[in-house]
């Protein structure tokens, strides 16, 4: 074998395992305890986020928080949205990720609206939660 056939083929492999690495590499996580509180809108309610679970009423959803190049989200086990006004849980659904306004310390969560065409209700962390 030739060199250059064999640095052609350690150059084919080296890509290789690059571009596995990024299609195996999920998104980064971070504390799940960032995003503990309790989150209110006006409009629809409040959902209390503690500790990997999500609770509305008498549901409780598992999420975790990662980040991507957009910024830092939680990510629950189901959907979690709005509609009519009022938080709604579809375990038939792709679950969305609600975004957080700050990886460190977040102040609000956006939950969108598909029926409405995806408007996004952000639900403000109470104070002291």
């Amino acid at each position: 074998m030739s060199a250059s056939k064999f640095v052609s083929g350690v150059g084919l492999i080296a890509i290789v395992c690059v571009w596995v690495s990024f299609l195996f590499t999920g998104e980064q996580q971070l504390p799940i305890e960032v995003a503990n509180g309790l989150y209110f809108n006006p409009c629809c309610g409040k959902i209390s986020i503690r500790d990997g679970f999500i609770a509305m009423a008498d549901r409780r959803i598992r999420y975790v928080v990662e980040e991507d190049k957009v910024g830092a989200y939680v990510l629950p086990r189901q959907y979690i949205g709005v509609s009519n006004k009022r938080v709604v849980i579809n375990s038939k659904a792709y679950p969305l990720k609600l975004r957080l306004d700050n990886p460190v310390t977040p102040h609000t969560i956006d939950l969108v609206d598909l029926s409405s065409g995806g408007y996004s209700y952000s639900f403000r962390r109470v104070n002291g939660s």
